[in-house]
């Protein structure tokens, strides 16, 4: 009887927590699949941006972003892409949320802001 009792308990604070753990994050911690993904598609990503395919290579930034939004790479790349779309605008806004989440995320990074304040006609900036 007691067994009993002790083992419902047992199962039932652990679906609770379980639970609590999936639907309810503390934080935001990936998970070792959504690292690999996120690493696989910045791969993807990173080659169609250098053989011109800039459309599906924001698609899959935007993937990215949509499971880390604080991601230097992504942000760098969704820049990247932005500015040889014809919209500059977006490609600083992406170039400088990426170098104020890390500041080492690229070198070309500050290519993309420069080439997109020139595009502005921002050069004083």
């Amino acid at each position: 009887m007691i067994k009993k009792y002790i083992l419902k308990t047992s199962l039932l604070l652990f679906v609770t927590f379980s639970f609590t753990a999936v639907y309810f994050p503390q934080g935001k911690k990936l998970r070792i699949g959504e690292k690999l993904r996120i690493k696989k598609k910045l791969n993807q990503g990173k080659t169609m941006i250098y053989g011109g395919d800039y459309r599906n290579a924001l698609f899959l930034v935007r993937e990215v972003l949509s499971i880390d939004n604080s991601n230097a790479t992504a942000n760098f790349r969704a820049s990247q892409c932005h500015l040889n779309l014809g919209k500059p605008e977006l490609g600083k806004k992406y170039g400088a949320k990426a170098l104020k989440l890390d500041s080492n995320v690229n070198e070309e990074v500050f290519f993309v802001l420069g080439e997109s304040h020139h595009r502005l006609g921002k050069l004083d900036e």
